[in-house]
């Protein structure tokens, strides 16, 4: 599990953002992304004070037979990773800092 706090405007505009592509369940907020052909789906969820909760990652692989294959991850630096690049992919964050 990781947890990545922001500044409130950012916050705001980082949920928002995320929100309108989640896959909600009662309890959290799943994001596929896709890197190189493999899949990964991040959970996550949103406290109310500015922080963002990355509780596990799954890495779906596709066997020849169209069997998907599952693996958990829970390392701390994959995860910060996988959640770095989701917020580049799924929102405007990264790309106003390099302007």
């Amino acid at each position: 599990m990781i947890v990545r706090k922001f500044k409130r405007h950012e916050y705001a505009t980082i949920k928002e953002s995320l929100c309108n592509d989640a896959q909600f369940n009662s309890y959290d907020g799943s994001y596929i992304i896709i890197i190189n052909k493999i899949d990964y789906i991040l959970k996550v969820q949103f406290p109310d004070d500015c922080r963002l909760i990355v509780w596990s990652a799954a890495e779906t692989t596709h066997t020849n037979d169209g069997e998907k294959i599952y693996k958990t991850i829970i390392v701390d630096n994959i995860l910060f990773a996988l959640l770095n690049i989701m917020l580049w992919q799924k929102t405007q964050y990264f790309k106003k800092e390099t302007l």
